[in-house]
């Protein structure tokens, strides 16, 4: 079962390397960052902060980009173009295909995430001279918090169509940033605003611990015991949002 799972990422894998959405994205990442020359020198801001900062958001909004519309697609295109029945014919069962495609599409976001973080390292020493191995550790951050998206985007694809499941999927980005915040409307008089904030608070990843600017900021220190707690963190979300497609996609019927 290993080895066939083994062949459906790599396989994953070649699809998504081809798949022109990806590519484009990449090509936007490194475009976006570049752009942080031209921010820089309208800034009033330190030059390599800036160039840092942009390079971050760029590579945050192109993953988050690149992992909903694969998550929200991987599992939809073969089963609405009936390659999923060819697989599933075979003696493989349907979770052993969400483990491979899953494999596969974590990945590709691995490396993507690892070459634009590599330039943003590149282009930060070429414009100012400045080495910061740090951009490394938030790029890790990065990758951990879109581990999470995808495991929602493949869920909700499982559940609903492309569409809305890239909808569902951009929320659970927007409001990840903000769960914390929904503590505020805990004292709320209206029962309604006090259970409906505390499923979210309860349901949804706290986004914000993943945040790469924790670990690129010179202030900023997060010790080892509690990476390590982060990163249990996203594989319970992880495993807890995949087991759940699994199940879903074991009782969905192809047509």
């Amino acid at each position: 079962m290993t080895g066939r799972i083994y062949w459906i990422a790599a396989n994953t894998v070649v699809e998504l390397l081809k798949d022109r959405v990806i590519q484009g994205l990449a090509y936007v990442g490194v475009f976006l960052i570049m752009c942080g020359h031209l921010i820089a020198e309208m800034s009033v801001v330190e030059r390599a902060r800036m160039i840092k900062d942009v390079g971050i958001g760029a590579i945050f909004l192109v993953g988050a980009l690149a992992v909903l519309f694969a998550g929200t697609n991987l599992l939809d295109r073969e089963i609405r173009e009936r390659q999923a029945l060819c697989i599933l014919s075979k003696p493989i069962p349907r979770w052993a295909w969400l483990a491979g495609k899953t494999a596969g599409l974590t990945l590709v976001l691995a490396g993507l995430i690892l070459t634009l973080t590599l330039f943003l390292v590149f282009f930060l020493w070429v414009e100012t001279g400045v080495v910061l191995p740090m951009l490394l550790a938030g790029g890790v951050f990065l990758f951990l918090m879109l581990l999470i998206v995808m495991g929602y985007a493949i869920l909700f694809s499982t559940m609903t169509s492309q569409f809305m499941a890239l909808f569902f999927g951009f929320l659970v980005l927007i409001i990840g940033h903000m769960v914390d915040d929904l503590k505020i409307y805990w004292a709320s008089r209206a029962a309604g605003a006090q259970i409906t904030t505390k499923i979210f608070y309860y349901i949804l990843p706290d986004l914000k611990l993943f945040s790469a600017w924790r670990v690129v900021s010179d202030t900023s220190v997060v010790s080892p015991v509690e990476f390590l707690w982060l990163v249990l963190y996203c594989i319970a979300f992880l495993v807890i949002t995949l087991v759940l497609a699994a199940i879903i996609l074991e009782r969905k019927e192809f047509e």
